[in-house]
């Protein structure tokens, strides 16, 4: 898990028997520091989605190795030589991931 406001990890689950995953509900299982488990949405290989558009307009097109985000005649390009594994905006609209098999590009916007 990644704080979108500082980029920081701050949590990684390394149990390799994914009882922590939910597939059926695309959700992950993480339990915090005062030994309670919080529930949060699933995006990646094991799937899961992202919105596409936001409030404002903006739109992504996520291909193999990248994606573009558009709206009207702007456009931004977002390349990665790796295989997407998530791609898509906050609710909100304010972050955009594009999440590969060996990185992760988060790119935050006041709103």
């Amino acid at each position: 898990m990644f704080d979108t406001t500082t980029g920081e990890r701050i949590a990684r689950v390394d149990d390799n028997d994914y009882a922590w995953l939910d597939e059926q509900r695309s959700t992950i299982r993480v339990h915090t520091d005062d030994g309670a488990a919080e529930v949060i949405p699933s995006m990646g290989l094991h799937g899961g989605t992202l919105p596409r558009t936001t409030p404002d307009g903006w739109e992504v097109e996520c291909a193999m190795y990248g994606a573009t985000l558009k709206r009207g005649a702007e456009s931004v390009a977002v390349p990665d030589d790796e295989e997407f594994r998530a791609c898509g905006f906050s609710p909100n609209g304010s972050v955009f991931v594009l999440a590969t098999s060996s990185s992760l590009t988060v790119l935050r916007r006041p709103i």
